[in-house]
């Protein structure tokens, strides 16, 4: 049985006046014997579909109704055969349990690879930690710096070297994104 898509095409010989009801509950209407012939080629209805007549009132079996030694898909002549050696020289591949030498060496490269994975783990850690640390240096240098605006200057004077120290840091970010 092909899996093609079915063709169904207007034709002006037979008439469509066919109802076949497939096993999923859809009804297909308005079909021509080739058409059903086609469904049934493709795998979209079986023997075990209903078909009905334009004017008949009782769904029939489709294998079961007199047109089905015409829509009937063939039988295939296709026998089962054995396969044969492709070449009697060829020798059949054996496979073999490791030794338990073989699996000292992967359980040692394990072992290995893991202790890189660990190592790289850590220093990311460590690195991470670090970050942490300057950016809280960062803040702490930062307020320190405002602290000390705020109580030597003037209130008016300690705003705006504060706004201008705000300026540069951002401008200085920006400058370091943008690179």
């Amino acid at each position: 049985m092909s899996r093609r898509a079915p063709q169904i095409r207007a034709d002006d010989g037979p008439e469509r006046v066919w109802y076949l009801a497939l096993a999923d509950g859809t009804v297909r209407e308005s079909l021509s014997l080739p058409n059903v012939r086609s469904l049934l080629e493709v795998g979209v209805a079986t023997a075990d579909s209903h078909i009905l007549r334009l004017g008949d009132t009782a769904w029939v079996r489709l294998g079961d109704h007199p047109v089905w030694p015409e829509v009937a898909p063939p039988t295939t002549t296709a026998r089962f055969v054995a396969p044969v050696a492709v070449d009697p020289g060829v020798q059949s591949n054996q496979v073999h349990t490791a030794t338990p030498r073989m699996q000292a060496i992967w359980q040692e490269q394990r072992e290995i690879q893991q202790a890189k994975l660990q190592e790289r783990n850590l220093q990311e850690d460590h690195g991470r930690f670090l970050q942490a640390l300057g950016f809280a240096c960062g803040v702490a240098g930062l307020i320190c710096v405002g602290d000390i605006i705020v109580f030597t200057c003037s209130l008016g004077l300690a705003f705006m070297l504060l706004v201008g120290v705000v300026r540069l840091l951002s401008l200085w970010l920006v400058w370091r994104v943008l690179r």
